[in-house]
């Protein structure tokens, strides 16, 4: 991981766009799990990572992120893009990630993480 990230910021500092090679590379990080709660955020933290190194776009990181879903989620994505991102409609991380955690991290779930987070305070 860490050459990766370090080719990342070498990208990065050359004044490269981000690509899909690069964001595999920094992130190397592929979306498929369900069932795990922990797995959706820190699969979006390890892409904001990424993102953050390679200075993207809102639209280069919903394209970055699309080419990371794998199997369920990428089942999952062909079959909502189109109530997410109707024709037209610019696509925003933000408006991904709400999308994203609604199907990956229930609000239940979430609430579930943030007990055991106070519990451990």
């Amino acid at each position: 991981m860490a050459q990766a990230v370090e080719a990342a910021a070498a990208a990065a500092m050359n004044g490269n766009q981000a690509n899909i090679g690069q964001a595999q590379a920094a992130g190397n990080r592929q979306m498929h799990q369900k069932g795990v709660p922990e797995a959706a955020p820190r699969w979006v933290e390890e892409l904001e990572k990424a993102f953050e190194v390679l200075r993207c776009t809102e639209q280069e990181k919903v394209t970055l992120a699309l080419y990371q879903l794998q199997e369920n989620a990428n089942d999952w994505w062909k079959a909502t893009r189109g109530r997410v991102f109707p024709e037209g409609v610019a696509q925003t991380w933000a408006t991904f990630i709400e999308s994203f955690y609604g199907k990956y991290f229930s609000d239940s779930a979430r609430e579930r993480k943030i007990a055991e987070f106070m519990r451990l305070r």
